[in-house]
């Protein structure tokens, strides 16, 4: 369970990284705000979701 984690982490981590990468070279920030926004949305429900399975599996 500990490595999938920490895998799921690094993944987060990754993920952030290349956003905030994308949004610094956008320079339509009302877009890739929007954009940001919506994948943000994405993500947390994704992560909303591993959080609960890992934890009914501890």
């Amino acid at each position: 369970m500990r490595t999938g984690f920490g895998g799921g982490m690094l993944l987060g981590v990754m993920m952030g990284a290349a956003l905030s990468i994308m949004a610094e070279e956008n320079f339509k920030w009302d877009r890739s705000l929007k954009a940001m926004n919506r994948a943000g949305r994405n993500i947390g429900r994704r992560a909303g979701r591993a959080y609960m399975a890992i934890r009914h599996m501890m």
